[in-house]
C-alpha cells in the first residue's frame, strides 16, 4: 500500500512446511536375530528346538546348515521401519520504500531523487526427525547405528537498508550515473551476527551503452539440515590402509598409522573388514560457523536505439567463499592424515580398543558437516533479449541466458582442484560444463495466447578421473573401464521444451507445457555416488 507520495510499504507473512516420510522395508532385527539363534533343545531333533528367551513368537533361525532357514524364521527376524521427517519455515517480512526526491533530496545534476528501502524480517527455521522405536534403538541391522530423534530450530532477525542514488542524469556523456548501496545485519540464534553489504555503480553515457561495476560481501549461515541432521554411525568408509589381511602387512607405514591413532602394538594386528565397510559418524553439526563470500562483478549493456526492443548484457563475475560447509569422506580423511599429519584431520579418526574402525561402535571416522575450506568461482554471463514486432500477428519475444565458466575451484586441507569441464565422484553432484544456456522464443499473439519454445543446452564434460590434476584422480579407477561403461565423456545435451498460455475471461489463465519433448534421457554413471539416481542432470 501507499502511505503518501513519498512512501509505500509491503508486508507479508509466510508459512511453509515440507514433509518427507520414510519407510525402510525388509531390514533384519538385531534383537530378533540374537533371540532366534539362541536355541535350546535336542540338536538332532528340530521338533524340540525353541528360543531360550521363551518368546512364543520366536522362530529358530538355523543358519548353520544348507536349507535350514525357513520362511517362518525369515518373517520373524524381518522388520519394516518408518520415520517422519520434515522442515518448516515461519516468516514475517516488512519493507518501507521511500522516494526522498519528494523532500528535495537529490543531486542538482540528477532529475530523480534518492530512493531508499528500509526493512526487517523475522524467521524461524526448524527440522524434525521422528524415527520409530526400531530406528531409534538401532535395531535395524542394515542401518549402521541408531537414528537420533531430533527437533532442531533456529531464529534469525534481519534488518536492512538499500539506497539508489542518481548522481548525473540526462547530461552529455552522462545519460545516467548512479550508485546503489546496501547493508544488512543478520542475527542468528545459532551462528550469531553477520554483516552483508554491497556497493554498485552504473554509468550510461548514452541510450546505446551502460557500464556497471560492483563489489559485495555476503554471508550464509548454516541451514537446519547442516545444523541438526541426526548424528549417527553409518558405513561410509571403504578402506583402512592401517588394517591388514591375515599374513599381509598393512599398506600404511608404522609412522603413518601412528598418526591415525593406532598404537605400535596394534600395528599389523588389526584385521581389515572383509566387506570393505568402515564406521563413520555422519550428520549435522550445531557448532558450524557462517560462510562468507567476497564478490566482484563488471558488465556492459548494449541497447541500440535503432533496434527496438533489443538488448545484450555481458557480465564478468568473480566470487570467493570462505569457511564453506561440507563433509569430508572417510577415506580422504584417513589418507590426508597419513600423508600430512594435519592434527585437524587426524583428530577426526577415532579408533576402537582393538585399533580398528569397524569391530566396535566406538571406532569410526567423523564425517559430520564442517567448515572446510574455500570455494572460488569465475565466469562470464550473457543475457540477450529482443522483442520483435510481427505487426498484426503480435510479437516474437526471444531471449538467451548463458554462462561460460572459467573456474570452479575448491580448496581444503585435503585437496585443491578445479571442476570446470568435469563431473564425477569428486566433482559432484552435478557436472560443471564450460558453457550452458537457456534460449527461449515466445510468440505473443493478439488473441491472448502465448506459444513458447525453449532450448536448454549443457556442454560436454569428462569424468573427473581423466583430469591431469592428481587431486581429481583417486588412483583406483581404470579409465578404460570408464570408456567401456560409456561414462568417460558425457556429450553435449540439448533439451527442448514447449509451453502454451491462454488468458481468457479477464481473470483466468490456462497453462500447458511439456519439458523435454523428445524424451532425451539424462546420462547415467555407473560407480558414481550421486550421478546414478539423485539430482539428474
Amino acid at each position: 500500500g501507499d502511505l503518501s507520495d513519498a512512501w509505500s510499504y509491503d508486508l507479508y507473512l509466510l508459512y511453509a512446511e515440507m514433509s518427507s516420510p520414510q519407510e525402510y522395508i525388509g531390514d533384519l532385527s538385531v534383537t530378533r536375530m540374537i533371540d532366534a539363534t539362541d536355541i535350546i533343545g535336542d540338536p538332532d531333533d528340530p521338533s524340540t528346538w525353541e528360543c531360550r528367551s521363551g518368546n512364543p513368537n520366536c522362530v529358530p533361525w538355523n543358519i548353520f546348515s544348507v536349507g535350514g532357514v525357513t520362511p517362518e524364521a525369515i518373517n520373524y527376524i524381518s522388520i519394516n521401519m518408518v520415520m517422519s521427517t520434515g522442515t518448516k519455515t515461519e516468516m514475517i517480512d516488512g519493507v518501507l520504500n521511500g522516494d526522498l526526491g519528494e523532500y528535495g533530496l537529490k543531486f542538482p545534476t540528477a532529475t530523480e531523487g534518492i530512493q531508499i528501502a528500509l526493512g526487517a524480517d523475522f524467521r524461524t527455521e526448524s527440522l524434525y526427525v521422528h524415527p520409530d522405536q526400531n530406528w531409534e534403538a538401532g535395531n535395524g541391522s542394515g542401518q549402521g547405528g541408531p537414528t537420533v530423534r531430533i527437533d532442531g530450530s533456529y531464529d534469525v532477525a534481519e534488518y536492512y537498508l538499500e539506497g539508489l542514488v542518481p548522481i548525473v542524469q540526462d547530461a552529455p556523456l552522462f545519460k545516467d550515473l548512479s550508485l546503489e548501496l546496501g547493508y544488512r545485519f543478520s542475527d542468528y540464534s545459532t551462528a550469531g551476527g553477520a554483516d552483508t553489504w554491497k556497493a554498485q555503480g552504473s554509468w550510461a553515457p548514452s541510450d546505446l551503452l551502460k557500464l556497471r561495476l560492483g563489489i559485495a560481501s555476503a554471508t550464509r549461515a548454516p541451514n537446519v539440515r547442516e545444523l541438526f541432521r541426526p548424528q549417527g554411525l553409518g558405513l561410509g568408509g571403504s578402506n583402512d590402509p592401517c588394517a591388514n589381511e591375515p599374513g599381509q602387512a598393512p599398506a600404511g607405514t608404522l609412522e603413518q598409522c601412528l598418526l591415525t591413532g593406532m598404537t605400535a602394538a596394534q600395528y599389523g594386528n588389526v584385521p581389515a573388514n572383509p566387506a570393505q565397510q568402515y564406521n563413520t559418524l555422519n550428520g549435522g553439526n550445531p557448532l558450524l560457523e557462517t560462510e562468507t563470500a567476497d564478490t566482484f562483478t563488471a558488465g556492459v549493456v548494449f541497447t541500440p536505439p535503432s533496434i527496438s526492443g533489443f538488448s545484450v548484457a555481458i557480465d564478468y563475475w568473480d566470487m570467493q567463499i570462505d569457511d564453506t560447509i561440507d563433509a569430508f569422506d572417510a577415506d580422504s580423511v584417513i589418507t590426508g592424515c597419513m600423508n600430512s599429519g594435519d592434527p585437524a584431520l587426524c583428530s577426526l579418526i577415532q579408533r576402537d580398543r582393538a585399533g580398528s574402525l569397524w569391530l566396535f561402535n566406538d571406532g569410526y571416522t567423523i564425517t559430520t558437516e564442517q567448515n572446510l575450506g574455500t570455494v572460488y568461482g569465475e565466469g562470464i554471463d550473457l543475457n540477450y533479449n529482443w522483442l520483435i514486432s510481427l505487426g498484426g500477428a503480435g510479437f516474437l519475444d526471444t531471449s538467451l541466458t548463458g554462462t561460460w565458466m572459467i573456474a570452479d575451484r575448491i580448496s581444503t586441507p585435503l585437496y585443491d582442484f578445479d571442476c570446470v569441464g568435469y563431473y564425477g565422484n569428486q566433482c559432484e553432484p552435478q557436472p560443471t560444463p564450460e558453457w550452458r544456456h537457456r534460449a527461449r522464443a515466445s510468440w505473443e499473439t493478439n488473441f491472448n495466447m502465448v506459444f513458447s519454445l525453449a532450448w536448454r543446452y549443457i556442454d560436454s564434460v569428462l569424468i573427473d578421473d581423466a583430469s591431469p590434476d592428481p587431486d581429481l584422480q583417486p588412483g583406483d579407477w581404470d579409465l578404460e573401464t570408464s570408456r567401456i561403461n560409456d561414462v568417460y565423456e558425457n556429450p553435449a545435451f540439448n533439451y527442448i521444451d514447449l509451453a502454451w498460455t491462454w488468458n481468457f475471461g479477464g481473470n483466468y489463465q490456462l497453462i500447458l507445457g511439456v519439458n523435454n519433448i523428445f524424451d532425451k534421457e539424462p546420462p547415467l554413471a555407473p560407480g558414481m555416488n550421486d550421478n546414478d539416481y539423485g539430482p539428474g542432470f
